[in-house]
């Protein structure tokens, strides 16, 4: 009888060890860090890794890992609206073209013209009254000798005189610009009075 009793005592307290009672009533084993029990709760994890492992998308999980390498698309910069045109500036001209007599020649340190010089000029004027829609540009030009500064001012007074008298003749003075290069653009680069004398000069030329 004592042994019977021992027994159930014993079957009781292993019992008591195993399960307990949850409110809703079901057993839960018991996960106390230590004992027999405490491998329980890694039964868990390995559970788990094994479902990471045999999901279906692991393949998947495993290229990613390897980072292939994304092309970006490149980026189609904004388009820049179109500009309006400004009416309010006038039109650039043209290449500008000789007239019939391109050049006439003056002496040394002088804006005066010269017989031949006006002769010249002339035969331009008539040019330029069949064309009433030309318009015209004298260039005046030194040799070298003199400053750069009194040169230019030199220029400007023989394309002046150019220009003076083909108002006299019956040109408009709105058709008609002038601009003086100095010494800077020579026609023969020598330093003669051969040089010098073709460098002394006035150039006319139209726009269409």
């Amino acid at each position: 009888m004592k042994g019977a009793t021992f027994l159930v005592v014993c079957a009781s307290f292993c019992l008591f060890g195993l399960l307990a009672v949850t409110n809703t009533g079901s057993a839960v084993l018991n996960e106390g860090p230590t004992g027999i029990w405490s491998c329980w709760p890694q039964t868990r994890y390995i559970k788990a890794d094994m479902a990471v492992v045999t999901h279906p998308d692991i393949f998947k999980w495993k290229f990613a890992q390897r980072g292939e390498k994304t092309v970006e698309k490149p980026t189609t910069p904004p388009e820049t609206p179109p500009t309006t045109p400004d009416l309010t500036r006038e039109p650039e001209k043209g290449v500008p073209k000789p007239l019939p007599e391109k050049v006439v020649y003056f002496d040394y340190d002088k804006a005066l013209l010269k017989p031949e010089g006006k002769a010249a000029i002339q035969r331009n004027v008539q040019f330029l009254k069949e064309n009433p829609k030309y318009t015209v540009l004298i260039e005046g030009h030194c040799d070298e000798r003199g400053t750069p500064e009194y040169n230019i001012a030199l220029g400007e007074r023989r394309a002046e005189a150019v220009k003076s008298y083909m108002m006299e003749l019956g040109i408009a003075g709105e058709r008609i610009t002038t601009k003086s290069w100095g010494e800077e653009r020579p026609v023969d680069p020598g330093h003669t009075e051969a040089a010098w004398r073709l460098n002394r000069r006035a150039e006319m030329f139209y726009y269409e």
